[in-house]
């Protein structure tokens, strides 16, 4: 039985994600400033490339103009993080970046460093696709280790409730949840300077941290919400038909 339902799941997981494509807008303090576009593309039955690009629009342009690319490529069943690259454009940084797993010395490696994680460790954008995919009786309180630019985190997503949204004079209905991060103490290897805005921004302190899925397939992502210390950032799906 077991086999069967892991059967349907990545069944499900391909049909949904397989060439998949998404725009959203980012606003600071209701202020649209970043188009965000989220595509996954399907390598084989057990992995996938989930890749985000951002760029600033409207004010935003004028005085801090971003463009930046995430790619992670993760174990569909696991949701871990097999490979993560990041091309960084903005003001105050301009780098490339990749981080990759060594499945023999079970390790990752970053230019001449190597450092242990937990076998199922997720980064944060992997994490993205679990809430999507996984019923959340399989996610929901449950604590998952987290690779962020080589520190260690314990995420969890915790349920809120079944919530209406309305996107683009759409209705749709979400699942809403909390994300919890937990940072590990002496967990740091340091492998940059600096870090890009929304890497340095996801783990702040005292954030609250919020996103709405579809209850239905494809599971899109339909809303996310920042709040960093009374500064909120929300970003929407675009074209939501």
């Amino acid at each position: 039985m077991k086999k069967i339902i892991f059967f349907i799941f990545i069944n499900n997981f391909i049909l949904s994600t397989e060439n998949e494509s998404l725009k959203y807008i980012i606003s600071f303090l209701t202020i649209p400033s970043v188009e965000l576009s989220m595509s996954n593309k399907v390598i084989d039955n057990n992995t996938s490339n989930i890749i985000f690009s951002a760029k600033s629009i409207s004010l935003l342009d004028n005085f801090f103009k971003i463009d930046n690319y995430y790619s992670t490529i993760y174990n569909i069943n696991t949701f871990k993080m097999l490979e993560y690259t990041s091309n960084i454009n903005q003001p105050n940084a301009k780098y490339d970046f990749k981080i990759k797993w060594d499945d023999k010395d079970k390790k990752y490696d970053y230019l001449e460093i190597s450092y242990e994680r937990p076998e199922k460790t997720n980064n944060i954008f992997s994490l993205l696709q679990r809430v999507r995919f996984q019923p959340i009786d399989k996610i929901d309180t449950i604590w998952i280790p987290i690779e962020h630019e080589g520190s260690l985190f314990n995420a969890r997503y915790l349920w809120v409730d079944s919530v209406n949204v309305k996107i683009d004079s759409v209705i749709i209905k979400t699942n809403h949840f909390k994300l919890d991060l937990e940072k590990e103490e002496n967990s740091q290897k340091k492998l940059k300077e600096i870090s890009d805005v929304f890497n340095w921004g996801i783990t702040l302190d005292n954030s609250i941290r919020q996103i709405w899925i579809e209850r239905v397939e494809p599971f899109r992502i339909i809303k996310a919400e920042v709040d960093v210390r009374g500064l909120k950032f929300k970003a929407s799906l675009k074209n939501s038909n």
